[in-house]
């Protein structure tokens, strides 16, 4: 059985500060935290759906795998001239870059990634994107950023 519609109960307000950044004039970057199980990632694909997304999901804490990783989902998503070879997360956002995609998230979801931003590198300053990117990070602390913060359901 297909379940036709979703409904978030409660997550009005998250979705209404995405949407909000989403279709603002400027680069934007929104980081999503919140404790396990409360539904973060959910919120991304559900957000992502029916828009061009980049979605990118860390799953390796150790560095090197997490990039080669990151680089073989990126293969997939994104038709490039080349081959690209990711050493550093400015590699990745100098690829994202030149696309014409406004969305795109880089999920930390798996449990066994523990803040791999701080072992990879932090995410790129809005002065790095042109005015059509949107970015959204799941589970990251960041200065002079949109922090939206994914509280328990009651």
């Amino acid at each position: 059985m297909r379940i036709k519609s979703i409904i978030f109960v409660n997550r009005e307000n998250e979705l209404e500060v995405l949407e909000k950044a989403y279709s603002s004039n400027r680069a934007e970057l929104v980081i999503i935290y919140g404790r396990r199980r409360i539904g973060k990632t959910f919120l991304l694909s559900f957000f992502a759906r029916n828009r061009k997304t980049i979605y990118l999901i860390v799953n390796y804490s150790e560095r090197e795998l997490a990039l080669k990783n990151l680089e073989e989902q990126l293969v997939k998503q994104v038709k490039l001239p080349y081959a690209p070879r990711i050493e550093n997360f400015s590699d990745l956002y100098k690829i994202l870059k030149h696309q014409n995609i406004r969305l795109i998230i880089i999920d930390e979801q798996n449990r066994r990634s523990n803040r791999i931003t701080e072992r990879v590198g932090p995410p790129p300053s809005q002065k790095q994107y042109h005015a059509g990117t949107r970015m959204l990070l799941s589970r990251h602390d960041g200065e002079n950023r949109l922090i939206l913060r994914i509280p328990p359901l009651r």
